[in-house]
């Protein structure tokens, strides 16, 4: 009977190991069937809170990242201009060049102008570009018209000498 009385503290013994085994057994059993759900809870939860914050950085970063679009859109447009006016400098010259022949052309016609209104005051005849013999004495071209027409003229503006002026009365006789 040794053995009997060895029983019932073995037995204690044994039921409290086995009571603590199936506890944890039950706890951990209870905690993989709930532990999903408490996850998934705790996911919803975190989501639920980050989410908007999340939202608003990613309108954000769009309306940066737009911007920055624009941006280099501008530059790329103006690096295109930098180079078509790199290119047009030889358009540039050409119109310096114009403007400055222009400016050479009414330099030119204004002399014309005043030559035109001198000339007006010279010889009647000296746009026929014939020469007489009175001029040949005085080196002056004039027309042979008329022998008077000279006379009077180199009379009038006192041009020449007065043996021109004798050659000139020989030559109407």
């Amino acid at each position: 009977m040794s053995n009997n009385q060895k029983l019932p503290s073995q037995n204690t013994d044994l039921t409290v190991k086995v009571r603590k085994s199936s506890e944890k057994l039950s706890e951990n059993i209870h905690i993989v069937a709930n532990d999903p759900s408490l996850a998934f809870y705790r996911i919803q939860e975190h989501v639920r809170k980050v989410l908007q914050p999340i939202l608003d950085k990613r309108i954000e970063v769009i309306e940066l990242q737009k911007d920055l679009q624009g941006h280099c859109f501008d530059m790329e447009y103006a690096v295109r201009s930098m180079k078509d006016i790199e290119a047009s400098g030889a358009i540039f010259s050409n119109i310096q060049d114009m403007v400055k022949n222009s400016i050479f052309l009414k330099q030119q016609l204004k002399y014309e102008e005043i030559k035109g209104k001198a000339e007006k005051l010279a010889h009647p005849c000296q746009t026929n570009r014939q020469q007489c013999c009175l001029c040949e004495l005085c080196l002056v071209d004039c027309c042979v018209l008329s022998m008077e027409s000279c006379y009077v003229w180199w009379r009038d503006h006192g041009k020449c000498s007065v043996s021109v002026l004798s050659a000139i009365l020989i030559c109407l006789v």
